[in-house]
């Protein structure tokens, strides 16, 4: 093993100076050299930590900030990642402007098969992915340029939505929104035909009809081409989010998001916001909605339907009182997870995490009937198995009601997360986020801005 540059360079200062001094320099070397992960192809950028649970990774991109936001499975045993990069260097070739969307192809045993950068003159974001039934993707995000691949741009930040073919090349894309500030933040191709999109705007304007205030959660239903079906928005005079939506079983919808406003004296928020469940029908039109939380900031960040028409929702909580008040909470943010009724009443809730900032952006039902979980974890304590250095991305499984099979947080020197995950039919996971950019723990060193992270863990972990 010949070692990284810097800790040669590093050898070269002990010449000339005292021998506590040497002492000292030997410390630290031998520190970072326990740290030294071998790559098993320097081309391929896939890295294999020996005795580690990670089946392969793959770090991706250049001097500046780059992530993924999101993964799916594909038909080839593969993966597609979406997210974003503020490089012009490294792995990223074709960067448009500022920061544009990166969504990069993966085969099953994490080799680039294609990677493209989508985007304009400023910044544009992927935050969600997914397949379409032509075999190509469609990717959901925001955009605030007017030029290189992006359409007749409405104002400020629009949600942008991209039609991509199997290889990656854009058949189309719109932008919806008004003169404010709106991001799109979910995507859905629906059965139907065309998609249903989620996210947060302040538009009043254009392609927003009926704002309400302060910024709304704002849901679009496309037709297969982009064009509006029809667009509804969702709050009141407060500070109202769509973090993620899905068809139903009955073909209507559901989403999650965050609340601050007071939405009827039925179900009214308390503190700083509270998690937002809203059920709605085939033409937009709202059958329910639910609001959970505390004085604290309390979000709900993933929503699915579980075998028994109910949901469980992945989110965030700082609250210990109202309806926390018996949800164990640790200090900080806590890892929230939620499972409700078919009409969103709550059937139970659990926190998880420790005395530091923890958070479950993910949930997936696996087959065995058990949830899989994917946030990030700051924690050194309770349901924050192994922490590396700082934020780790912490995977966790829980049974169907809530208790926690086993944990485990994966990540390097600084930074971790783990934005979204997929489970394989094997009971293996891939998470996808935004890996440390000086490496260590789990991760090879990356590039200088910190990269955008897929990993493959092997299944049937334990804790």
């Amino acid at each position: 093993m010949s070692g990284h540059p810097h800790l040669k360079s590093l050898r070269c200062l002990i010449l000339g100076i005292d021998s506590i001094s040497v002492i000292f320099v030997a410390l630290v070397i031998n520190f970072a050299l326990a740290w030294e992960i071998t790559p098993v192809a320097a081309d391929s950028q896939i890295y294999l930590p020996a005795a580690s649970e990670i089946l392969w990774q793959n770090l991706i991109g250049g001097s500046g900030a780059d992530a993924f936001n999101c993964v799916r499975i594909t038909s080839d045993g593969g993966c597609i990642a979406a997210g974003y990069t503020h490089s012009f260097d490294g792995d990223i070739v074709g960067n448009h402007g500022k920061t544009d969307a990166l969504v990069v192809k993966f085969d099953s045993s994490g080799n680039i098969q294609w990677k493209k950068c989508y985007g304009g003159s400023e910044d544009d974001i992927a935050n969600a992915i997914e397949r379409t039934s032509d075999g190509g993707y469609v990717f959901a995000g925001s955009t605030d340029s007017y030029d290189g691949d992006v359409s007749n741009h409405r104002g400020a930040n629009d949600f942008w939505v991209v039609k991509l073919s199997s290889g990656g090349a854009i058949q189309w894309n719109v932008c919806l929104g008004g003169a404010g500030e709106d991001m799109a933040a979910s995507i859905q191709e629906v059965a139907s035909g065309g998609y249903i999109v989620a996210g947060t705007g302040n538009s009043f304007d254009t392609d927003i009809k009926s704002a309400l205030g302060g910024t709304d959660a704002i849901v679009f239903r496309l037709s297969p081409t982009g064009a509006i079906l029809w667009q509804k928005n969702f709050g009141t005079s407060g500070d109202d989010m769509a973090n993620c939506i899905r068809q139903t079983s009955d073909y209507g919808f559901v989403f999650v998001g965050k609340s601050s406003s007071v939405c009827s004296p039925a179900s009214p928020t308390a503190g700083l916001g509270d998690l937002l469940i809203v059920r709605l029908a085939t033409d937009g039109s709202q059958i329910w909605q639910r609001n959970y939380g505390g004085v604290g900031e309390d979000t709900g960040w993933c929503v699915r339907q579980t075998g028994d028409g109910g949901f469980i929702i992945a989110g965030s909580t700082d609250s210990d009182e109202g309806d926390l008040a018996s949800a164990g909470h640790r200090s900080g943010n806590d890892a929230w997870i939620v499972k409700t009724d078919s009409m969103g009443l709550l059937q139970w809730q659990k926190t998880y995490g420790g005395l530091h900032d923890d958070a479950a952006y993910a949930v997936r039902l696996t087959a065995d009937g058990s949830y899989a979980l994917a946030g990030e974890s700051a924690s050194f304590d309770d349901d924050a198995s192994n922490p590396r250095f700082r934020s780790d991305a912490w995977l966790c499984k829980i049974t169907g009601d809530g208790t926690s099979q086993w944990h485990k947080c994966f990540g390097g020197r600084f930074n971790d997360i783990a934005q979204d995950m997929e489970v394989l039919p094997d009971g293996s996971w891939i998470f996808v986020g935004k890996g440390s950019a000086l490496g260590g723990g789990d991760i090879l060193q990356g590039h200088a801005g910190g990269d955008a992270w897929i990993a493959h863990i092997k299944p049937n972990s334990t804790k």
